[in-house]
């Protein structure tokens, strides 16, 4: 298993119920994760792996509603295939979708503000 740590986007939503200073972002699927700034963020116990985009066009296609925000981040590259939820229900990518990666950990980095969203051009 490589543990080479790549560049990629995340796509999260914001949380609300946490005071500004520590405002965090969960995923915005079934299973949500909590994810923070600087930390690294691996799937639950029975879960996996998470899933990141290679580009940013891809993560912005795939972020269409306005509650969404897409992110730096770094990841660590899963060697595995499919993703499931922690009830088991699992889905196989036999061709990944563009841009779409699997990752064993996923760790937002802060960037410059541009118009509003935390994103790197």
């Amino acid at each position: 298993m490589s543990r080479k740590v790549k560049l990629g986007w995340k796509v999260v939503k914001l949380s609300y119920n946490q005071p500004k200073k520590d405002k965090y972002f969960i995923s915005s699927h079934v299973g949500e994760l909590e994810y923070k700034f600087d930390r690294w963020t691996w799937p639950k116990d029975g879960c996996g792996p998470l899933c990141v985009f290679t580009t940013r066009k891809a993560a912005r296609s795939f972020a269409v509603l306005s509650s969404l925000r897409v992110i730096r981040c770094k990841y660590i590259p899963s060697p595995l295939t499919k993703v499931w939820n922690c009830n088991g229900s699992a889905f196989q990518f036999y061709e990944m979708p563009y841009g779409k990666a699997l990752a064993s950990a996923v760790k937002l980095i802060k960037q410059r503000k541009l118009g509003g969203f935390n994103e790197s051009p």
